[in-house]
């Protein structure tokens, strides 16, 4: 079991990037997703607390989580700003295939964050979503 668990909804959304840099730093994670509808209904109150000291408690959490995720991407190779790229030119893409043609250094960013092996592979492998 590992010691992260990601929960999100069942697309890529602001999930994926912290997959992508899960997958490349080697970093073992558990995932759940949710699906939208009952299932997120029965869910919700666990990310938003059913008192103000709940709900105190998990901004604290996602406050230190942000600051977490500050330092770790910016001591790899790659760097939060590649990930951020990456995901965000991902979406445009599947809107419009040939939307990086006029952004050369776009591709190339594409292209390094792609040639992580690890990364590689989980793309090779994830599951895919519409978002």
């Amino acid at each position: 079991m590992a010691d992260i668990k990601l929960v999100y909804f069942d697309i890529r959304g602001r999930a994926e990037m912290l997959r992508l840099m899960f997958q490349a730093s080697g970093t073992k994670y558990d995932e759940q997703r949710i699906q939208f509808g009952e299932e997120w209904a029965r869910e919700k109150p666990r990310f938003y607390g059913s008192t103000n000291l709940d709900t105190l408690r998990i901004d604290e959490v996602t406050n230190l989580f942000d600051d977490q995720l500050r330092v770790i991407g910016r001591y790899r190779w790659l760097s939060l700003a590649d990930f951020y790229l990456y995901d965000m030119t991902e979406n445009l893409l599947w809107l419009k295939k040939d939307a990086l043609q006029p952004f050369p250094l776009l591709q190339k960013l594409r292209q390094n964050v792609e040639a992580d092996p690890k990364i590689k592979a989980y793309l090779a492998t994830r599951k895919q979503t519409e978002y």
